[in-house]
């Protein structure tokens, strides 16, 4: 037997259990930025790809829910953030900046929408403007521990070298990973890439060790990649902006 689907106002489906699915993860976000949070989220994705699993394409799945969503209440910030968050992982930055910025308008207080549309510009290639974004929620909320992970992977592996600082880099890794009591490999990983912008290849290598130890056997390949260069005493590049 068939699930039900409703239809939108425009006339597009979507699988009923789609909105409740995304709203629990989006309700995940706006939880307190430590490893409680990162589960949240996991589990909240995970009821999402359970409920997208007749769709052929999750993020326009969710680009539809949430602009029925904003034709019913146009001051539905949460609406505007998650759109604007599947616009981003479909590639449209500037679709995504203009949904971060109404659901910033609609909840100034929103720090997730700020994070993102930093993230945002940085995948655009506007460091500038995403670091400027970091730095402004850092100043609204200090324990944002996303912001300081973000910060220090630009400051440590922009293809820019205006915007790198290794230093700078190293101090806000070592607070992210402290905010997450040194159990998230990613963040491990930015700690490592920091050093190595430093010119601390031996601190670098030790961490890009215990960064790669903690994450699945078949999801190393990146992992061991930035640890050859660290042994070689080559700093890493993000120049494919794929954090």
């Amino acid at each position: 037997m068939q699930n039900a689907k409703c239809k939108s106002k425009n006339g597009m489906s979507f699988h009923p259990a789609i909105g409740g699915a995304f709203h629990l993860r989006a309700l995940a976000y706006r939880l307190p930025s430590t490893i409680y949070h990162v589960a949240a989220i996991l589990i909240a994705t995970a009821a999402a790809n359970l409920a997208m699993a007749e769709e052929a394409d999750e993020h326009e799945a969710l680009i539809r829910y949430c602009t029925r969503a904003i034709e019913r209440d146009p001051g539905d910030a949460w609406a505007y953030y998650a759109r604007g968050q599947a616009h981003a992982k479909k590639k449209q930055y500037d679709q995504a900046i203009r949904d971060f910025n109404e659901a910033i308008r609609l909840n100034p207080n929103d720090t997730d929408a700020r994070f993102y549309r930093g993230n945002t510009w940085y995948l655009k290639g506007d460091v500038r403007k995403a670091l400027g974004e970091y730095d402004d929620l850092l100043g609204v909320d200090s324990k944002h521990v996303g912001a300081y992970n973000a910060r220090a992977w630009n400051w440590a592996t922009s293809p820019d070298a205006g915007f790198r600082d290794g230093r700078k880099a190293v101090e806000s890794a070592i607070r992210a990973c402290e905010l997450t009591n040194w159990k998230l490999p990613g963040y491990i990983d930015t700690l490592a890439a920091a050093y190595a912008e430093a010119g601390d290849f031996e601190s670098a290598v030790k961490w890009q060790e215990q960064a790669r130890d903690m994450v699945a056997k078949h999801a190393r390949e990146s992992f061991s990649e930035r640890l050859e260069l660290y042994r070689s005493r080559t700093p890493y590049r993000d120049v494919q902006r794929d954090r």
